[in-house]
């Protein structure tokens, strides 16, 4: 009996020391848990406060980029110093309300907001309305859309808390067609396409800004008066063109009606001031409406033909040939020469327009008249080196003119700079009469108004000034990019071109009263890389007014008219109305005797 209860004593023990040990590594594990938690929370409340206060921060802030209005365009009036919007911002807003906002404020917001929305809301459903400001279970409830910018300019005053401002900035182009592809458009990502809102995109579209948002929904919309860390956008400038709103739309007129009338694939036109250079009016026809570029299927309506098309342009460029030789010495207006009426240069037979003989003639006869054979002979007495120095050197003829607008194109001048071997004798012939080379407009012009401006050549210009956001106004002088020819040759030319209008192929487009001087030209498009005989042409009229005060010079063009074989039948008729209107319009006072 005795052996037996020892054994039970040391079993039981044995049981009681094992249980012992469970206790022990239990509270053991526990303890380390404990100090693992104890551990974790020092490391996340002390040592990581701040990283896990950033972190949970984050849940309720946000940094969004702030991108400032772009800046607008203006044409301008030159009589009343008027500005005249042709590119702007229209902002709206979708406005709505935060029921989990509203909730966690006053009764008395909650009734302001009520109040306000049925005062400039009455036409939105009430019912939902309701419904909406209590249901706490969805983030938001947009009511309106494309409110106007002064009714959330009166929300934002109230200071309620609760609503929801989506802005919304839409690029507007007011004037529809007028200057559009001067102008230009922005595209859906806001870029600057084409035009001044291409070439100034940088100065128009300002700095972006941000802000640190301090409520902000699920969807990234800002709760209206929150309080929030920012640092503001700059607005873009606002620019101000050369373009007169009047000029602009005179032009936009005489093209339409030459257009339709004469059935041409283009009809351009543009509007100078010889002396400072600045682009009074340009166009074309047929153009675009901005407000509606998505719609345009023919995307070359977007370029401007003033820049981005080149052509042969005739007979206007014989003042410059005439402009070398005065220059030159080897000519003066009464220099004559024997017309044969045609000659044969390299195998091909050059003419006259009219295909006559006119005997000895002066020179000043011969631009009155537009001879091709007596620009031919200037272009001989000059020889080629003071020939093609004149045109690429002098009158510039072979660079763009810079002008601040996207896309203008080289000229094509290849016939005048071939090496020595390939030279042809023909290649300068139809040079000295405006064949042979391909011109832009807008250099056609530049150069031509140095004529009026002692010889110099201005570099053109669209932009009249750029107002920054800060204030500061950006202004623009002249810049002269070159003398063609003297003063006193350029004072010659000038009087000669008179007579042209007076006296020769201008005479439909003068003016009783007034020195017009200018000079049609129908120059031939080639088919093909060849010229033939009753193809298509390209027809101008060149002009300035007046001689004794010039305040404009203009040319208007045509691309391939189906009507008159020369300019004088097509263009020239337009311009004594046109020229009328600018008259008057400039108060320009007459100053020849009827």
């Amino acid at each position: 009996m005795t052996a037996r209860r020892t054994n039970r004593h040391i079993t039981t023990n044995k049981k009681k020391y094992k249980e012992n040990w469970k206790f022990i590594i239990l509270n053991v594990v526990i303890g380390l848990l404990f100090s693992v938690i104890i551990a974790r929370l020092f490391q996340i409340q002390i040592l990581e406060h701040n990283k896990y206060k950033e972190a949970a921060d984050l849940r309720h802030r946000s940094e969004v980029k702030l991108i400032g209005d772009r800046g607008n365009i203006y044409f301008q009036n030159f009589k009343s110093g008027d500005v005249f919007p042709v590119a702007i911002n229209l902002n709206t807003y979708n406005v709505g309300i935060d029921a989990n906002m509203i909730a966690s404020n006053s009764d008395s917001n909650r009734e302001q907001i009520k109040e306000f929305i049925e005062a400039n809301f009455p036409y939105i459903d009430k019912n939902r309305l309701d419904e909406e400001f209590y249901k706490t279970d969805s983030k938001y409830y947009i009511f309106a859309k494309d409110v106007a910018e002064p009714v959330v300019e009166n929300l934002k005053s109230k200071k309620l808390k609760g609503f929801i401002l989506e802005k919304k900035s839409v690029r507007s182009y007011p004037e529809k067609t007028l200057g559009s592809q001067v102008i230009g458009f922005i595209d859906r990502e806001g870029i600057g396409k084409y035009g001044v809102e291409k070439y100034y995109d940088e100065q128009l579209k300002g700095k972006d800004g941000f802000a640190k948002i301090e409520a902000k929904d699920t969807r990234g919309v800002w709760l209206a008066n929150t309080e929030q860390e920012k640092q503001d956008a700059v607005n873009g400038a606002n620019i101000i063109l050369t373009i007169d709103h009047t000029l602009q739309f005179k032009l936009e007129e005489v093209l339409s009606e030459l257009a339709n009338e004469q059935k041409s694939k283009i009809a351009l036109g543009l509007i100078m001031n010889p002396k400072t250079g600045e682009i009074m009016a340009m166009a074309s026809n047929p153009s675009f409406d901005p407000n509606e570029y998505n719609k345009i299927k023919d995307m070359t309506l977007f370029n401007n033909p003033v820049l981005a098309n080149q052509y042969d342009q005739g007979s206007i460029f014989k003042p410059i040939t005439v402009g070398i030789g005065l220059d030159a010495g080897v000519i003066t207006p009464n220099t004559t020469y024997e017309d044969k009426g045609s000659e044969r240069i390299n195998d091909y037979q050059i003419a006259n327009w009219s295909d006559k003989a006119y005997g000895a003639q002066t020179m000043s006869y011969a631009l009155e008249n537009s001879l091709n054979l007596g620009m031919i002979f200037i272009q001989r007495k000059l020889g080629r080196e003071a020939f093609v120095s004149g045109i690429l050197d002098k009158f510039q003829i072979g660079n763009k003119t810079n002008i601040d607008l996207p896309g203008e194109i080289n000229n094509n001048i290849a016939n005048l700079t071939k090496l020595a071997r390939d030279a042809r004798d023909i290649d300068y012939a139809n040079a000295s009469f405006g064949q042979g080379m391909s011109i832009t407009p807008i250099r056609m012009l530049t150069s031509f108004n140095s004529i009026v401006n002692g010889g110099k050549i201005v570099k053109p210009r669209i932009v009249k000034s750029i107002q920054n956001a800060d204030g500061k106004i950006e202004t623009f002088e002249p810049e002269i990019q070159g003398q063609s020819i003297s003063e006193e040759s350029a004072n010659q030319l000038a009087k000669m071109l008179v007579d042209v209008v007076d006296k020769g192929s201008g005479k439909k487009a003068a003016v009783a009263g007034y020195s017009i001087g200018g000079k049609t030209g129908t120059g031939q498009i080639a088919v093909n890389g060849k010229y033939e005989a009753g193809g298509p042409t390209y027809q101008s009229f060149i002009e300035f007014a007046t001689l004794e005060n010039t305040q404009y010079t203009l040319l208007i063009s045509l691309d391939s008219p189906q009507g008159s074989r020369f300019s004088d039948g097509s263009v020239v008729p337009k311009m004594k109305a046109l020229n009328e209107f600018l008259l008057n319009y400039f108060a320009i006072a007459p100053d020849k005797s009827i």
